[in-house]
């Protein structure tokens, strides 16, 4: 069970950082995370 974890953990940490890149690129002037399009999408995950 723990190469399931494991393999999680790597896609859920992928998932997040393409989300703060989202959030800091500034476009689209998002003040909280949260405040980003995709942070609905990849809170589902």
């Amino acid at each position: 069970m723990d190469h399931a974890i494991d393999s999680l953990k790597t896609f859920l940490a992928a998932e997040l950082e393409w989300l703060r890149e989202e959030w800091r690129d500034g476009k689209g002037g998002y003040k909280k995370l949260s405040d980003c399009p995709s942070y609905r999408v990849r809170g589902a995950i």
